[in-house]
């Protein structure tokens, strides 16, 4: 396992010496790979006075992940009208939103925005929201009703995540100051955004009702890897050891990649000291800081 982690951190740093050299034209790029790397290098190159809107145009195909940054960044710099437009309007403020065209309200919507309007707003704001904007319109429906809490109980477990997840925590602390019941949040775990969800609040002190309600969550199958590991390192949090190894091991057991299994393993050590954990971490095959922890 040591000249396997020698030989491979030998071979990054000889792809670092060709790949990471400073471009200086836009030829540099086209015979590189995508890669995280590759955009960084891509970013840079953007920033300069000197990159020119058609260099801009040919390093839009070439980047890996595209992000809002990115996006704000090639819009700036190329000469599309349509980008530029689209990327004035994401930035724009609910207010800002709000007296511009629908096209450009649609463009730089979402719920993190509309919950930070006061109720009496959203009536007006419904009509004008695209049919594309299925689960949004859904959603503003919920926040319109008299009792956000009650109607959350009974309303589609889609809708009440995508509320949960995407609305801002002072939205959530007036209209959920009691965390939903242990049996709802566990039909919620089947919901796409619960994953995201989890991981958001296991980090936010401001919501201690739903992280509380979190320690007795029972996750659907789908939950993932990571948010699984964020209701352990939550159980941890509030010094609920028995409950963190509980999803450590589900952590591990829905593991799609070796990292996530060492991570759990790595964890449920620290937190019981079995050394049964450690023994898994060294049959391990893969290079990473939970593994070359226990090398080192």
């Amino acid at each position: 396992m040591r000249s396997k982690i020698v030989l491979y951190i030998g071979f990054i740093l000889l792809v670092c010496i060709d790949l990471f050299a400073a471009p200086e034209s836009v030829a540099f790029f086209n015979d590189k790979p995508r890669s995280l790397a590759k955009d960084f290098y891509i970013f840079n190159y953007l920033q300069q006075d000197t990159t020119s809107p058609k260099e801009a145009k040919a390093l839009f195909g070439m980047v890996h992940t595209m992000n809002l940054r990115f996006f704000h960044l090639f819009a700036k710099k190329m000469d599309n009208e349509e980008f530029k437009k689209i990327s004035r309007c994401i930035d724009m403020d609910v207010n800002a939103l709000l007296k511009e065209d629908d096209t450009c309200l649609n463009i730089g919507i979402n719920l993190s925005k509309v919950s930070s309007l006061p109720k009496s707003q959203l009536a007006s704001l419904e009509p004008r929201i695209s049919r594309y904007h299925t689960q949004l319109r859904s959603v503003i429906k919920l926040m319109r009703s008299e009792n956000v809490y009650e109607s959350a109980l009974h309303a589609h477990p889609e809708t009440v995540m995508a509320l949960l997840q995407g609305s801002i925590t002072a939205y959530k602390k007036q209209n959920f100051p009691n965390a939903l019941p242990t049996a709802v949040l566990n039909t919620l775990s089947s919901a796409q955004k619960f994953n995201a969800f989890v991981i958001n609040v296991a980090q936010n002190d401001d919501v201690p009702a739903f992280q509380k309600a979190l320690l007795h969550v029972k996750p659907s199958s789908q939950t993932s890897a990571k948010a699984l590991f964020f209701l352990g390192m939550n159980a941890l949090q509030h010094e609920e050891t028995k409950a963190a190894l509980y999803f450590f091991a589900r952590s591990e057991e829905n593991a799609t990649k070796r990292d996530e299994k060492d991570r759990a393993f790595f964890w449920s050590y620290l937190v019981s000291r079995d050394l049964t954990y450690l023994k898994n971490l060294a049959e391990s095959s893969d290079i990473n800081i939970y593994t070359l922890f226990f090398f080192f």
